[in-house]
């Protein structure tokens, strides 16, 4: 995805979707102990940090640390127990064994192989604390109630994350991962579906003006080739998927998979 400032924007706006659609930031049993402890809380992949403030302001006796590849989030305004770092995940975060009671992951999709998310995800586990949890929040390449245009979208999605070597279809994986982790217990795995198109009311137009419309605008140049459209015509694709979704009824599924480690 393009890192510009109409992206950073829109993932801010994606954040507040997603709070909007779970009616909560996590969904691990950590409010408590975040509200009464110092504890220490760690997103990776964290963007332009939006959720991670906005934790940092809901509990101001906690620390949180956001890495990301690309250092999108702010380096001087934001709240005073926040830390951003750049780093990339997948050369081991740098942080020591047994450091944070949260560790947060959200939306990375398109980012990993199937070995990759194995090894990130023993990351996430190295660096959280004995009866600390690990969340990870994703949404696979799947819609349901898709038309024909949206299937053609979400096939060629597909061919463009696997032909970079990562996978579409996630949570099923990262479910078995956290499943068979010896030093995991108290799986959870939960979704929320999000409707795209009018047919589910503001939430599903901002939802499809979001999450598709503005996401797969900045994919043009690798999609249209793909679906054997010029760039002009993936625009009116764009433009009347809302009214596709609306006429199916579609929708994606949200999941939050999370576990505590003993």
């Amino acid at each position: 995805m393009p890192d510009d400032d109409e992206e950073l924007d829109r993932l801010q706006r994606q954040h507040f979707l997603f709070r909007y659609l779970w009616e909560s930031n996590f969904s691990a049993p950590i409010d408590e102990i975040l509200r009464d402890n110092k504890c220490e809380v760690l997103d990776v992949g964290c963007g332009p940090g939006a959720w991670l403030m906005e934790l940092a302001h809901d509990y101001p006796r906690s620390n949180f640390t956001g890495i990301d590849l690309v250092a999108a989030f702010p380096s001087q305004i934001k709240p005073p127990n926040t830390t951003f770092i750049q780093g990339n995940a997948l050369n081991g975060l740098p942080f020591p064994d047994n450091f944070f009671d949260f560790v947060h992951m959200r939306l990375l999709v398109s980012s990993f192989s199937e070995s990759e998310w194995e090894t990130v995800i023993s990351e996430l586990v190295r660096v959280t604390k004995p009866n600390g949890w690990i969340e990870l929040c994703e949404t696979d390449f799947r819609w349901f109630n898709d038309g024909p245009m949206s299937k053609k979208l979400t096939m060629a999605l597909r061919q463009m994350t696997e032909s970079r070597g990562a996978i579409s279809i996630v949570t099923p994986l990262i479910h078995n991962i956290l499943k068979n982790n010896p030093s995991l217990t108290n799986l959870q795995d939960e979704y929320r579906e999000l409707p795209f198109g009018s047919w589910a009311g503001r939430l599903g137009e901002i939802a499809n003006e979001e999450c598709l419309v503005g996401a797969l605008s900045g994919l043009s140049a690798e999609l249209s080739p793909i679906m054997n459209v010029s760039q002009e015509e993936y625009t009116k694709i764009l433009k009347s998927l809302g009214d596709e979704m609306t006429n199916y009824k579609a929708f994606s599924r949200n999941h939050r998979i999370y576990a505590r480690k003993f």
